[in-house]
């Protein structure tokens, strides 16, 4: 085992529920889950559209450096 992973910090998760522990949230209120789960909207057209688009691509990997379109948007957003 890891010698460090006692150093390791709590859970995010973990972390909320123990600062949730004996609050009771305002009743008027519509509840915010915060926790670890499934999407609870739609996922958006334009994600679902590049996916269909892309559905090919999806049985292969890229390689370990990136495409280079990838690599050269990465270096304009930084860049701005």
């Amino acid at each position: 085992m890891n010698p460090h992973l006692p150093q390791l910090h709590p859970y995010s998760v973990e972390t909320l529920a123990h600062l949730k522990q004996g609050i009771t949230p305002p009743a008027d209120k519509e509840h915010i889950a915060l926790s670890v789960g499934e999407p609870k909207h739609a996922t958006p057209e334009v994600k679902s559209s590049a996916l269909l688009d892309n559905i090919a691509a999806l049985g292969s990997y890229p390689t370990t450096k990136g495409l280079a379109e990838l690599r050269i948007a990465i270096g304009k957003w930084l860049g701005r």
